[in-house]
């Protein structure tokens, strides 16, 4: 498809022969690249009105583009402020300038004056103008007068997307985080040597701002639940924008200490004793349910970028959390995370689904840029470390994978069959060897043959791509 051509009218003031030559150079150099220029010494023929000639190369709808060529006696003479216009009449004035389509019109700059300042006529203001006096920068100068002529830009608006699907949720409830989590994005982004500090602010008032999740409804019901848990996707995207940045830029041994402190807290919110039973029992399951799908994100996005020593640096440490005196004690481990809810099972029922938060880690998995299959990788891998590291004092149990394609490998798995990837691998699952992980009565073989979720079963054997593992270099 054959472009436009573009029709281009010069205006310059006949400042010395040396100008009216430079002016000559630009011009040819715009007809070599396919611009038609309009020009007085081409085009301005003996006997012709020099006043009318310009005054038609600016009204005419055929001329697409006006340059003005400003060096410091065109700006002067455009505005009025010496005499001497005489017989230059292809400076184009206020009033002509007026009265055109001023977005035909740009400035280019061929010198500047005695101060280093460019010269441009008053009434053009603060537009762009494209300056050529500089020969460091005057080959991308020309690319951008080109661009402006055949109106191809260098930087083009994207089209714009969708609303994200998390809108739909309700009106957002502001955590009071926005600020602080702003200056902790930029100080990772910028490499400050205060990131980690506003990182562990931000992580500190949003922790502290989780107990405004519980479900307050009354009387308890499970669509109360579902729509109280429905609340938290704002909380959890905006946790997820700092875990994506964490994982591209600062996977330092402080900055993942940070991170073990921050979800040390939810756990100690999280997992609060309550004095009652029954209904009343699930009034924090939103904030169960979002802290295990935030330790399970941050899992995913760490493995997403490969970060797996990382993740064996930030997972291995034992959790603390806060006793009911506000001592420190010791807890059982990462694995309290889970975000297992007391209402699991009804919500389940209520919706008629296997697992009811495999469910919502599924659907609210669409529109936060993170694949499901990462979660579920991210699942897998934490339940493998627990069976091998742990056995039975300690529980996780993945709900995740009653979502994934049967025969399809996860991406970790799949790129395992190097020796080398699967050697970086097998230290996050507490083995030292690929016989040891993959013999038939391995803890981790055994859990792995076993899992299934009620009225569900899924051979994770494909999953893992087990036939396949360390088989190539």
């Amino acid at each position: 498809m054959s472009e436009i051509t573009p029709v281009l009218f010069i205006s310059y003031s006949w400042t010395s022969p040396d100008h009216e030559a430079w002016v000559l150079e630009l011009a040819e150099q715009l007809l070599a690249n396919g611009v038609d220029v309009r020009l007085d010494k081409w085009d301005l023929k003996e006997g012709q009105d020099s006043i009318a000639f310009m005054e038609q190369m600016v009204t005419d709808p055929t001329v697409t583009h006006v340059a003005m060529i400003s060096d410091e006696a065109y700006a002067a003479k455009a505005d009025g402020r010496v005499g001497g216009v005489g017989t230059e009449t292809t400076i184009i004035s206020k009033k002509v300038y007026e009265a055109g389509d001023q977005s035909k019109f740009v400035v280019v700059i061929p010198s500047r004056d005695s101060h280093g300042k460019p010269c441009v006529p008053t009434y053009y203001g603060g537009r762009i103008y494209i300056d050529l006096s500089d020969a460091a920068t005057s080959a991308a100068e020309f690319e951008k007068l080109l661009r402006w002529l055949y109106g191809k830009p260098l930087h083009v608006k994207p089209v714009r997307g969708d609303a994200p699907s998390f809108l739909a949720a309700g009106p957002r409830t502001s955590m009071g985080t926005e600020v602080l989590r702003h200056r902790a994005e930029e100080a990772v982004r910028g490499g400050k040597v205060f990131a980690v500090p506003a990182m562990e602010e931000f992580f500190e008032k949003f922790a502290s701002s989780l107990h405004s999740f519980e479900c307050s409804d009354d009387p308890l019901s499970e669509e109360a639940l579902l729509a109280a848990i429905e609340k938290t996707l704002f909380a959890r995207n905006e946790v997820l924008r700092v875990f994506k940045l964490i994982a591209q830029y600062d996977v330092s041994d402080e900055m993942m200490s940070a991170v073990r402190r921050f979800f040390e807290s939810c756990m100690a919110i999280s997992n609060r004793h309550i004095d009652f039973g029954g209904k009343e029992a699930w009034r924090r399951d939103p904030i169960r349910f979002l802290v295990g799908e935030l330790f399970l994100y941050f899992v995913a996005v760490m493995l997403d970028r490969e970060r797996i020593e990382s993740v064996i640096r930030f997972i291995s440490p034992v959790f603390y959390s806060s006793a009911k005196d506000g001592m420190r004690q010791v807890e059982s481990g990462y694995w309290t995370l889970e975000g297992d809810m007391e209402s699991e099972s009804a919500l389940g029922r209520h919706l008629n689904k296997t697992s009811a938060r495999a469910y919502l880690l599924k659907t609210r998995s669409e529109g936060s840029g993170v694949a499901h299959d990462s979660l579920v990788q991210a699942d897998i891998c934490i339940w493998l470390r627990t069976v091998g590291l742990h056995g039975s004092e300690a529980w996780w149990f993945p709900v995740t994978p009653v979502y994934v394609t049967r025969f399809a490998s996860l991406e970790i798995f799949a790129r395992s069959v190097s020796v080398q990837y699967l050697s970086r691998l097998l230290p996050l699952f507490g083995a030292q060897t690929k016989d040891e992980f993959v013999a038939p009565d391995s803890s981790w073989m055994r859990a792995v043959k076993e899992w299934r979720l009620p009225g569900s079963h899924r051979d994770l054997t494909h999953s893992l791509n087990l036939d396949k593992l360390g088989t190539k270099p």
